[in-house]
C-alpha cells in the first residue's frame, strides 16, 4: 500500500496541554512517509496554539507538513457542538487536496509509530486501533475499549478480554481517536450527532447502514489512552502493557 496519502487530524483545545508532549512525540516518531497533519485548536484564546505551533516548529519531521486551524467557540457552544464542526472542517479540508485516506486521532492517544502503515495495509474502508476509557457499563465501573459490537438490534460495549489477543474484526462503532478512513466513505458520509450522542457513533453507523461501508478493527494497534496528568498513577489503566502482562 506504497504510496497512498494520508492526511492525519485532530481536534484539540487548551485542556489537552498536559498530555500535548507525550502526544506530538508519538506523531514525531510516526514511520509512513507519506502523512500530512491538520489540526483544529479550539481553545477561546491563542495561548494554547502558539505553545503547540512553537512544538510543532521543534520537529523536524513535522514543521513542513503540518497546518493549523483556530475555531473560537460560541459562549453559549456545547462541547460537543465544538468537535462536530471542528471534524466537519477537517472533512472539507481533506476532500480539498488528492488524500487516499483520512486518519482521525484524539489528542489523548499515544499512537504507535507503525500505526498508519499497519491500518493501511488492512485495506479496510473503515478500521480503528483499539484504546481504553472508563465507564461504567450495566452499573458497574471498569476498563473497557473504545468499541461497540452488535447485539441483536443493539450494540453492546466490548470487554478487555475480547481485545487483548490480535485479530481482525468487524464492529459496530469505534472511536474517532484512532480511525482511518477511505476517501469514498468521507465522500459519501456525513458527520452528524444528536443529543447525548457523538458524531463519532453516527459516522460509523451510517457509513454501514446507509452506504454500505464495512467497519473493522485492529486490535494489534493499541493505543496508550493519557487520561490525567503525566505522572498520575490513574493512568496505568488505561496502558496496555498492565494487561499484557498479565497474559504472559
Amino acid at each position: 500500500m506504497a504510496g497512498k496519502k494520508v492526511l492525519l487530524a485532530f481536534v484539540t483545545y487548551e485542556g489537552h496541554n498536559y498530555c500535548a508532549e507525550p502526544f506530538i512525540e508519538s506523531l514525531n516518531n510516526l514511520t509512513y512517509p507519506e502523512f500530512d497533519v491538520l489540526i483544529i485548536e479550539t481553545s477561546p484564546n491563542d495561548k494554547y496554539s502558539i505553545f503547540l505551533k512553537g512544538r510543532i516548529e521543534r520537529s523536524r519531521k513535522l514543521k513542513n507538513k503540518t497546518k493549523m486551524i483556530r475555531y473560537v467557540p460560541k459562549e453559549d457552544e456545547q462541547p460537543f457542538d465544538v468537535i462536530l464542526k471542528a471534524r466537519k472542517r477537517i472533512q472539507q479540508e481533506f476532500l480539498k487536496k488528492d488524500y487516499d485516506y483520512l486518519f482521525f486521532v484524539d489528542s489523548d492517544v499515544i499512537l504507535p509509530p507503525d500505526v498508519i502503515e499497519r491500518l493501511v495495509k488492512n485495506d479496510k474502508d473503515i478500521i480503528t486501533g483499539v484504546y481504553l476509557v472508563g465507564k461504567i457499563v450495566n452499573g458497574k465501573p471498569g476498563v473497557f475499549p473504545v468499541l461497540y459490537d452488535f447485539s441483536g438490534d443493539k450494540a453492546r460495549m466490548m470487554t478487555l478480554r475480547e481485545v487483548l489477543p490480535d485479530r481482525l474484526m468487524k464492529i459496530a462503532v469505534g472511536g474517532f481517536g484512532c480511525t482511518l478512513i477511505k476517501r469514498k466513505v468521507m465522500e459519501k458520509t456525513e458527520l452528524r450527532r444528536k443529543e447525548n450522542t457523538t458524531e463519532d457513533v453516527f459516522f460509523y453507523k451510517d457509513a454501514r447502514d446507509k452506504h454500505g461501508f464495512e467497519t473493522w478493527c485492529d486490535t494489534s494497534v493499541k493505543c496508550d489512552h493519557l487520561n490525567y496528568t503525566i505522572g498520575d498513577k490513574r493512568n496505568q489503566f488505561f496502558e496496555w502493557k498492565r494487561y499484557l502482562e498479565k497474559q504472559k
